[in-house]
């Protein structure tokens, strides 16, 4: 088994967990928000009592948090202070995901409201409206190369767009059981591969590039 390096207080609830790019700070986000310095294990600074904190990710660069909660809107921290930047508005319903492009410079929200936004990560403007999906939208990652985005909707469906066009490339559609709908984690790898897991219990896999499950 592995060994325990260092064990952390939050003093707050969490629901979220993330590493900086450099794996030397992490912040833990629920009901607070709390950065440490994962050497020493000292707290960088904390803001207890927040609003429910459903997501949180650094930047590529390590500069900016994005978190989301139970509004209808991003926001975007300053890693060093934990002070806002910039709040991400114009979802009409509860915003469950965001996350950035490799080159830091879009980030991604996926909404209640059946939709994907696309903004500019330095003046919070929204670039593009993707939909197309016909239920929450609960997840969206970028490839590696930022020129596709994928979503996840609680419509059992997956959704490859091109971040340059807003247009749909491919829609992968999910077995799931009525009872109980949506894909709940994607991810996708280094190498262009993307997997998705949902209440049918099943890990499956694709090439992000064809759509071809491996």
């Amino acid at each position: 088994g592995g060994r325990r390096i260092l064990t952390l207080n939050a003093n707050h609830h969490i629901n979220a967990v993330s590493f900086s790019p450099d794996g030397t700070r992490l912040v833990a986000a629920g009901f607070g928000i709390s950065l440490w310095n994962t050497k020493n294990a000292n707290q960088i600074w904390i803001i207890p009592d927040t609003p429910y904190v459903g997501s949180i990710t650094f930047s590529p660069d390590g500069n900016t948090l994005a978190m989301t909660g139970q509004d209808n809107r991003a926001c975007l921290l300053d890693a060093a202070t934990g002070t806002v930047r910039l709040r991400l508005e114009g979802h009409e319903k509860p915003v469950h995901d965001v996350a950035f492009s490799p080159d830091g410079t879009k980030i991604a929200t996926a909404s209640d409201d059946e939709t994907v936004r696309l903004w500019d990560a330095s003046t919070g403007q929204t670039l593009r409206i993707l939909r197309g999906h016909q239920g929450d939208v609960r997840q969206v990652r970028f490839s590696p190369q930022g020129d596709v985005l994928v979503s996840s909707s609680i419509d059992t469906t997956l959704r490859i767009w091109s971040v340059a066009s807003g247009r749909v490339i491919r829609v992968i559609p999910l077995l799931e059981s009525f009872e109980c709908p949506g894909a709940n984690q994607i991810a996708v790898s280094s190498n262009g591969m993307l997997a998705c897991g949902g209440w049918d219990k099943v890990l499956r896999i694709w090439d992000l590039a064809t759509g071809q499950e491996l």
